[in-house]
């Protein structure tokens, strides 16, 4: 019975590569393809726009798009390349990013509303994709855009947002399309996660939207060997704010080295044998998470641990 998840394909230098990658996840009945966007990455809506023309069915998330280094308005623009290539297979996900990475590393700046930032953005996002119009008036937009009648017909894209705060989950089940999660322990999705985002869609008078939790997997019954894996693309996040607020009211340790804690990735790197991994899966999204974001941790061999996930989620 395949699972209601997807695939995390890291961007590399090697986009032929990864393009490859893509085509296999496509023609192996994978739901949905997910990228991370970030400066100097190779840019994953550029990327998608070839996926787009030589796949069949895959859609093609963001998770997610940065949302201070690009205009929304730009983004619409790419979302119709792809959306033209590949009608509602795009899943456009975004988000804030993180302070020390907008402000110390580009020379954005943040300001003390993030989640207002992020709001606006969706708003302007929204109007364009789904209304083909926009006049919106905020504290941080004004935007004032409308297709001429009769050239484009909305796509109706997808519109995610990443949640780690309370608020943010609130806010997701009041705009968006779904809530990504990211490092996130299951436990802390279905008691803090969940219960905002039903909160915030109560509130707004829609339905609760789904959330999506990334999920880090590690094919390895030794648990040092699925936390060396973990490091080399987990330890990053234990020196950022927004992670350590979260890792608090998780309940987990805070980081005192720069590095995320291992009791960190106990907590959010699933590990074992493949039919372990299955049966972590099952009970996640029996706890009400509405899809699994899979990110693959590699313990020996990229290629072969990612065709025995491809296997684990559609067989």
């Amino acid at each position: 019975m395949p699972l209601n998840a997807g695939i995390f394909v890291k961007p590399t230098p090697d986009v032929g590569r990864n393009l490859q990658i893509v085509q296999e996840l496509d023609e192996a009945g994978v739901d949905t393809v997910w990228q991370t966007n970030n400066v100097l990455w190779p840019d994953a809506m550029s990327f998608y726009a070839a996926a787009a023309a030589t796949t069949e069915r895959i859609r093609l998330g963001t998770s997610i798009m940065q949302i201070y280094p690009r205009h929304p308005a730009a983004l619409v623009s790419q979302a119709q390349v792809i959306e033209s290539l590949a009608p509602g297979r795009l899943r456009l996900g975004v988000g804030t990013s993180h302070r020390p990475r907008m402000e110390k590393n580009l020379g954005i700046k943040m300001g003390n509303k993030p989640l207002t930032y992020l709001r606006e953005y969706v708003a302007v996002l929204r109007g364009l994709l789904w209304d083909g119009e926009i006049d919106l008036h905020g504290e941080f937009f004004n935007v004032m855009e409308a297709y001429p009648e009769g050239t484009v017909t909305p796509p109706k894209t997808e519109i995610s947002i990443s949640a780690l705060s309370p608020k943010s989950y609130r806010m997701a089940g009041e705009i968006a399309d779904a809530a990504i999660s990211w490092m996130a322990p299951i436990r802390y999705l279905v008691e803090t996660g969940l219960t905002n985002l039903r909160e915030g869609a109560d509130a707004a008078g829609r339905e609760t939207p789904p959330l999506i939790a990334h999920v880090p997997v590690a094919f390895t019954t030794d648990r040092s060997r699925a936390r060396e894996a973990a490091s080399v693309d987990l330890a990053y996040y234990g020196a950022l704010p927004f992670y350590q607020q979260m890792f608090e009211k998780a309940g987990l340790p805070r980081t005192d080295n720069g590095r995320t804690p291992a009791e960190v990735l106990d907590e959010v790197v699933v590990s074992g044998t493949p039919g372990e991994i299955r049966q972590r899966l099952e009970a996640t999204l029996a706890e009400g998470i509405g899809e699994v974001l899979l990110h693959p941790l590699i313990v020996d061999d990229a290629d072969s641990e990612r065709r025995e996930l491809v296997s684990l989620i559609t067989g």
